[in-house]
């Protein structure tokens, strides 16, 4: 166990050895499997996340450090899930989309009205004849059927990740000893998100939720409701640049030096939008309005903080566009949206 007085210097004596040894990452997966942890769902590349209940594991780290992608298995016997996906799904036509949100019963006016939970769907990838429907109301319902459940999917990664910070910050504040384990995971917290060790406020800011609103209209804009080349080609929702020769990009066609990074799949590229916004200097606004509100009791919404995404695209009048897709298709119904209820098994957190 940890004193306070260790645990707030971010860089106990033992975790400074196996952080010499093996690295961050390596360190966390040495902790969690001597303490008995459980493995949760995996990140992408991109999103070197920490996804935990209770105790939690580095495995998603250490998998997203070394490049690869955790992509997790539906059901409660896919193999230690928080997730508990109900169905994943890589649509090769958009029948087969459209066939997916129906078997899963996605009901977007109802889930607007409360009166439906969203399911736990895991689309990879939109369909590539999704351009080809001329049904505007169609392709409407099937994007926001694919996007809604990835988008409360990487806040509930987030909403764990925020509790498990603010139980450690609760037992620190009353000079309470806290594990190893503890220690370990604030000190890469603190890495991922780009704050000094031993800054649990500046982590509060940074570890919270994004309105599914604010996300799914500029998923919206980014991506044309699904039908751009960098989405369907790259699963590039959020028009994300990379500087980076060695990431995987795809280069427009009007512009040769600009590359928009490509994800793995769409899940990938919902996570790295929200650490984007979540860690940025140029969203610092954003987070300090969304705290404003969290501190009076209030739940954040789109219409709350979109002004802080003026820097996010070079498009003139871009958070009067977003404005106007919250209001024109009711996305501010969806921020109270929740995902359906999936206990998981005995089996699933072995």
């Amino acid at each position: 166990m940890l004193t306070t007085t260790e645990a707030a210097s971010g860089r106990p004596r033992l975790l400074c050895a196996l952080l010499t040894v093996g690295g961050v990452a390596a360190s966390i997966l040495l902790l969690d499997a001597v303490a008995g942890s459980r493995l949760q769902a995996g990140v992408g590349p991109s999103m070197a996340a920490f996804q935990f209940e209770g105790r939690g594991t580095g495995a998603d780290l250490f998998a997203a450090r070394a490049g690869g992608f955790m992509r997790p298995q539906a059901g409660a016997e896919g193999g230690g899930l928080s997730l508990g996906i109900a169905e994943i799904v890589e649509p090769a036509s958009a029948a087969e989309l459209k066939g997916a949100l129906a078997r899963n019963d996605f009901q977007l006016s109802e889930i607007r009205e409360g009166a439906a939970e969203v399911p736990r769907l895991y689309v990879a990838a939109f369909p590539p004849d999704l351009p080809e429907i001329v049904e505007i109301d169609s392709r409407k319902q099937m994007f926001l059927g694919s996007v809604l459940p990835l988008v409360l999917l990487a806040n509930e990664e987030l909403r764990h990740r925020r509790n498990r910070l603010l139980d450690i910050a609760d037992r620190l504040a009353t000079d309470t000893e806290i594990p190893l384990t503890d220690a370990a995971w604030l000190d890469a917290l603190a890495e991922h998100y780009g704050v000094a060790h031993g800054d649990l406020d500046g982590l509060a800011l940074r570890v919270a939720e994004i309105p599914p609103s604010l996300a799914l209209a500029q998923a919206i804009v980014e991506s044309g409701w699904g039908t751009s080349r960098f989405v369907l080609e790259g699963n590039a929702l959020f028009g994300q640049r990379t500087w980076s020769s060695e990431a995987a990009a795809i280069v427009p066609e009007r512009n040769r030096d600009v590359r928009v990074k490509a994800f793995t799949d769409l899940m990938d590229s919902v996570r790295a939008y929200m650490h984007n916004l979540n860690t940025h200097v140029a969203y610092a606004d954003l987070r300090s309005e969304r705290a404003r509100l969290t501190a009076a009791g209030k739940r954040p919404g789109g219409r709350h903080l979109v002004e802080g995404l003026e820097d996010y695209a070079e498009i003139d009048g871009y958070v009067g566009k977003l404005q106007a897709l919250m209001r024109h298709n009711r996305l501010a119904d969806l921020d109270e949206a929740e995902l359906e209820s999936r206990a998981l098994t005995a089996q699933a957190v072995r």
